[in-house]
Parts: structure tokens; sequence; C-alpha cells
């Protein structure tokens, strides 16, 4: 996925998400000159608002699909574990609806209005996109032909949309944005605690008290069990081949991560960039590497060329829209051109494809045994 280096929400909204679901902030934006052009139909209105996206650009993805897919594809959908029951889901979804409604009553007795929301189910696709995984390289996709390339880049992303927890469906939205800062304090202190004392308040809280009225089902899902049996055996593939974060790959030995061979890859890509006058640093444990780092780049990289700065602990709602999302823009097309070329230069796709297939092939040497009572497991399942 694309990076944000967003900072937490803070612990009244990480809170809020356990109940109802995640919501983006929402911000005061970033005020600049109506309708100021940016590039090739893009423009940002007085209110700091991206509109006018090229239409014809494709989704950026942020990874590349193997082709063939490597070794570990083939026991994806089993270290993805089964399905869950839908009655287990349909008594947990129950369960999520009861909350909000004791939530709301509450609330409505405390003076305050609060509708009941519980964010959509997406069990089955989370496991889909993670079962998918297997068959991918951490590297921002890009097309086989330069041309195409100079013409779309990485394509566009709405990284508020894809990263931040869209709260576009929350019904209480307009109604925070209603409230003072002292009716805000006082409208997140009832339902969650004072974050200022959480240990303090957080018990007489709307949302405790719910949780406390209708707490977690005893009933265990078949995932659960699954994990309890598998998860060593997930977690360790996890960390050797798909984890691309350095500092967590390193728990996990020289993975895929960190072998050497991949380094002084991303050694040689990153010298090819900085000749190319787009400078990259991949000598340091960071949450990204390679190309993965030039897609970033040109997510900061603004509409008239300028970078905006690394942010590690902002939040998205103090990221100016044209730091934060791939508008398909000329800089930024030009950054993913650098990047196919010197993926080009350095044969880089084939390489670290190579490396990829080798790194299965360790794993699956290493853990025979215990991939093949997996994949039996999965008649009981």
């Amino acid at each position: 996925m694309a990076k944000t280096r967003c900072g937490a929400v803070g612990l009244m909204m990480v809170a809020a998400c356990l109940l109802a679901g995640c919501v983006a902030p929402s911000g005061d934006g970033h005020p600049g000159e109506a309708d100021q052009s940016i590039g090739d139909g893009v423009s940002s209105t007085s209110d700091g608002v991206v509109s006018g996206i090229i239409g014809d650009l494709p989704l950026a993805r942020a990874e590349t699909p193997m082709d063939p897919p490597p070794p570990l594809a083939a026991y994806a959908a089993y270290m993805e574990g089964p399905a869950e029951n839908p009655g287990y889901l349909a008594r947990r979804a129950e369960r999520l609806q009861q909350l909000g409604e004791a939530t709301a009553r509450c609330m409505a007795d405390l003076g305050f209005r609060y509708i009941p929301w519980v964010s959509s189910d997406n069990t089955a696709q989370n496991r889909a996109d993670s079962i998918s995984q297997w068959s991918a390289l951490p590297v921002p996709l890009l097309s086989s032909d330069r041309d195409v390339v100079a013409r779309e880049g990485y394509g566009v992303l709405d990284v508020i949309q894809q990263h931040a927890g869209d709260g576009s469906d929350d019904p209480n939205k307009d109604y925070w944005a209603t409230l003072s800062e002292a009716e805000s304090d006082a409208y997140f202190t009832a339902l969650w605690g004072d974050f200022r004392d959480p240990e303090g308040t957080r018990a007489s809280s709307c949302g405790s008290k719910a949780q406390a009225q209708f707490p977690e089902l005893t009933e265990r899902g078949r995932v659960s069990e699954f994990l309890d049996e598998f998860s060593d055996l997930t977690w360790s593939a996890w960390l050797w081949v798909i984890i691309d974060d350095r500092s967590m790959a390193g728990w996990g030995g020289e993975g895929f991560a960190l072998d050497p061979r991949r380094l002084q890859l991303d050694r040689e890509w990153g010298g090819c960039m900085s000749d190319q006058g787009y400078p990259i640093d991949n000598s340091g444990i960071n949450s990204g590497s390679g190309p993965s780092l030039a897609m970033y780049l040109a997510e900061r990289t603004r509409p008239d060329g300028t970078v905006g700065p690394e942010r590690e602990n902002a939040t998205v709602d103090e990221i100016p829209p044209e730091e934060l999302n791939l508008l398909g823009t000329p800089p930024e097309r030009a950054v993913a051109l650098a990047d196919f070329d010197c993926r080009v230069e350095t044969n880089y796709m084939a390489r670290v494809a190579e490396i990829r297939r080798s790194k299965d092939e360790e794993f699956i040497r290493t853990h025979q045994a215990e991939l093949d009572r997996l994949v039996a497991a999965a008649d009981t399942w």
C-alpha cells in the first residue's frame, strides 16, 4: 500500500474505531488561491481541495503481481486460514448493533446526539486482499512500456480515501462539525472518557457502559481457532517474505526485506535515481525501500515540482492534499519515469523477483513439515 507516514489521530478516535469504524480527521483545510491550476486539468480550489484529477489515468497500485507467482503463493489460501463461519459473523454484527444503540441512548440522556454507526464487515475482502499479497512484490506497478509510463506515471491515488479510513458515511460527522471546542471535549469525554485521565473516566463513559452491557462474544470463530494452531508458522512466513518494513522484518532474520542481494539492488537503483536528480536514501531502516520510496516521493511532489517534507507524525488533515495524493501531474510522472529507467538500468524487476522466489523456496525447505500439516488441516476447517 502507498505510505502516508501519518501518526494516530488521537486516543478517542482510536477508541471510537473499536465501536464503529475509523473516521478521517476533518481539519480546516489548506487555503490557497481560488481555481489555481496545478497541471494538466488539475486545480486547487480556495479551500485547498484538489479537484479535476485526470480522468483517464489508472488507479495507482503499490504492489506488482509476480508472473508466474512465487512458490509460497501455492499456500496463500491456507496461510490466511478458513473463511469465518457466517453464523458467527451475524452474531458479531448483532452485538455491534446493540453496542451502538446502547451508546446512543446513553449519549441522549446526557444531552448529546449520537447515531449508531457500524462500519461494513470487510472480513471476506480483507482475506482476499491478504491472499493476493502472497503473489505480489512490494514494488509500485508501472507499465512495461516507457511511453505509457511517461503518459500515466504511477496513476492517481486519493490517499485520504484509500488509507485514512474514509469517514464520509459516519452519520455523526456533520454534528461534530457544529460543536465548539469545549462542546467537542465534553462530547468525547461522555463517549469515551477524558483522554487526559483515561483510567479515571473511561469506565463511566457511554462507550464503556455499552461494552459492559454487551460484552465480547464468548464464542470463538474458526479464524481464532486456526490462529491458535498456526499463528507461529504464518507470522514467520509474513516476516520472511511479505512485511517490507525493514525494522519489523529484522525480527525474522534476513528475510526478503533484509536479504543482502536486495539491499545491494536497492543501493544500485538509488544511485541511478540520484544521477537523475532524485536522491533517495536506501541506507536506513524504514518502512519502505527501492521504488516504493520513489512512489512516496511522487506523492509528496507538488504540482510546481517542489517536494513536501516527510511528515512522520502528521495526521492526514495536517498535510496539504497536493503532498498527500497522487494526482497524475507532470512532476509526479517525471519521478515515475526516472524510476522506470532505473529499473531498466539495474534489471530491477527480474532480480527482485528472483530474490523473492529464492526466499520462498528457502522458507518452504525449512518449514515443509509444518506446511504439509497446514494443508492437511484445511479438510477440518
